[in-house]
């Protein structure tokens, strides 16, 4: 009897014991918490790149709440609450809206409908729901979605998400690389972009406090969230990059082409942070991004097209008013920074502008760059190109050269970003030491978003 308490008792310990003895070595480390800034909660516009008239969102995970509100009367007072309509829906369930004559007008797969008009709606979730438009990629997003009647017949969409949320998206979307410490420099970048536009207030007169562009940082929900970039975001939770003091909105591009543009060339600004160097460690083989599909680029254009391009886009479709355009301004690593519209008028722009209408025109894998030779032929124009972007601040291929070389995030954001320092985004030092760099000894020269 004495014997069978005795193991009735060894047993009570170890049922006590094992859950810790668990924990402390089988169990996986538990992710850190956001910061205060990351979980700080904004409010997001979605452009969608076409008009939204009608879409279906659906309840992922956990259930929605949806709010809809009448349309304001003429005298701009706000609708009373007694004319408001609200329902759920149950996980797996769905809602449509569309805007119709009357205003937005709803149905729920469970049989509601609301073909009243109303002037907005509200959805929101602990969970994650889906939003859906025709011949566009489904958008999974959490928080709370705002969507608005507009006076042009279409509807705005607002997103209310945190700070973190947009960081892994914007991430998972901009990276090309798959190296470790270039994604931990891209997360430090995309936050340390975050905060500078909020504090510079880019949206003072807009409904939201950022954009889901290039203005601000793209983001199109949680969807194609990459799993290296969830991992890393929990090793990299407060960092952003400063430069006296002071958090700086840094710009980035898909490939530099071998050099790297200073803004004061391409955007005309003096600053002192985005300078013009080498993206190169000497010594160390080939540029940092040769290793990139865009580093090299050949495209041919009719002189039609060219002349159709310039008329629709510049003159509004007004024939013979452009007619071609020349390059009037080069900087030291070769890219356009100007150029010049002829025709029956003409007219002068940033080579960034130009660039930016042909990708709306001709789409992203038009002109990849600015940087290109021209080869006139009898009835087409080529043009011998390299790099991908506007060239100026991080070059995303070769800050992936750069850490299949060795390098560290820190030294890779140092590299590309002149006389930055880390800090965290709450106020504080950055990284105790830096690690060496692994290029070279000697020193360094001085050192629109992708696309």
């Amino acid at each position: 009897m004495a014997a069978r308490r005795s193991v009735l008792r060894w047993l009570m310990v170890l049922i006590v014991c094992l859950p810790g003895l668990t924990s402390a070595q089988g169990a996986p480390p538990q992710p850190a918490p956001p910061s205060a800034f990351d979980a700080t909660r904004v409010r997001v516009g979605l452009s969608l790149r076409k008009p939204v008239t009608t879409a279906r969102i659906q309840a992922l995970r956990g259930t929605c709440r949806y709010v809809l509100s009448p349309i304001p009367a003429a005298s701009g007072t706000d609708p009373l609450l007694s004319q408001e309509r609200s329902g759920k829906i149950a996980e797996e369930e769905d809602l449509t809206f569309q805007v119709t004559h009357r205003g937005l007008t709803v149905r729920t797969s469970e049989g509601a409908e609301y073909a009243e008009g109303f002037g907005k709606m509200v959805v929101s979730s602990d969970g994650v729901f889906n939003l859906e438009v025709y011949n566009l990629s489904p958008l999974i997003l959490s928080g709370r979605l705002e969507i608005t009647l507009l006076d042009d017949g279409t509807v705005g969409l607002v997103n209310e998400t945190t700070i973190g949320e947009i960081i892994r998206s914007a991430v998972s979307e901009i990276s090309p690389s798959p190296e470790i410490e270039a994604n931990k420099a891209f997360i430090v970048m995309a936050r340390t972009r975050l905060k500078a536009a909020l504090e510079q207030k880019r949206h003072a007169s807009d409904t939201f406090d950022l954009c889901n562009t290039d203005h601000c940082l793209p983001f199109h929900g949680q969807g194609s969230n990459r799993e290296l970039i969830e991992i890393l975001y929990q090793d990299m939770p407060d960092f952003v990059m400063t430069a006296q003091g002071k958090v700086f909105l840094p710009y980035y591009h898909e490939c530099c082409g071998g050099k790297v543009s200073s803004a004061k060339d391409v955007f005309g600004i003096d600053d002192p942070i985005h300078v013009a160097r080498e993206d190169r460690i000497v010594g160390k083989g080939s540029e940092n991004c040769f290793h990139s599909s865009s580093f090299y680029w050949t495209r041919e254009f009719s002189q039609e097209e060219m002349a159709d391009f310039l008329s629709v886009t510049f003159a509004g479709g007004g024939t013979r008013i452009f007619l071609r355009w020349d390059p009037i301004k080069t900087d030291a690593a070769g890219r356009i920074t100007e150029v010049r519209l002829f025709g029956r008028r003409e007219r002068k722009m940033r080579g960034v502008d130009f660039l930016e209408a042909a990708w709306d025109y001709f789409g992203i894998n038009s002109l990849k760059s600015m940087r290109f030779t021209l080869e006139p032929m009898r009835r087409t124009t080529i043009y011998r190109g390299m790099g991908r972007g506007h060239g100026v601040g991080c070059c995303l291929m070769g800050a992936d050269g750069l850490a299949k070389k060795g390098w560290s995030f820190e030294d890779i954001l140092k590299f590309y970003f002149a006389g930055i320092t880390l800090t965290k985004a709450s106020g504080g030092p950055g990284p105790a030491t830096a690690s060496p760099p692994a290029g070279p000894s000697s020193p360094r020269k001085p050192a629109r978003p992708r696309r």
